[in-house]
């Protein structure tokens, strides 16, 4: 699997660990991080997302390049004295690869995923 931190919020994160996978190493440094923190995340402290994995119909693998954290200010729920990243998917690139499919159902995947992104 391929795991990445799409939200996280201070004060156990910060914008570098956008984009990010989650893997031993990942958790091994959260384990250092306090006692208050959830591994999980069950208190909202991150999100993560699936990009690659034995469960979708088709291998694809999603390649981030110039990954960017975008700060959310204001919203609602978010305490005054905590700070909340999100992908920045404006700056952010995504390529797909895609394995074992034709050149068609490559590019209308691109296409779709590309007018999702914009």
């Amino acid at each position: 699997l391929d795991i990445r931190f799409a939200c996280v919020k201070t004060p156990y994160f910060d914008e570098t660990w956008i984009g990010r996978r989650l893997d031993l190493e990942a958790i091994t440094e959260m384990k250092t991080k306090g006692k208050d923190l959830d591994l999980a995340g069950e208190n909202g402290e991150y999100h993560t997302m699936v990009v690659n994995g034995p469960m979708y119909k088709q291998q694809k693998r999603l390649e981030f390049q110039n990954i960017a954290a975008k700060e959310l200010e204001q919203q609602k729920g978010q305490p005054s004295d905590q700070r909340w990243f999100v992908f920045d998917l404006e700056i952010t690139k995504l390529a797909i690869m895609v394995d074992d499919v034709d050149d068609a159902t490559a590019a209308d995947t691109a296409a779709i995923v590309e007018n999702r992104i914009q």
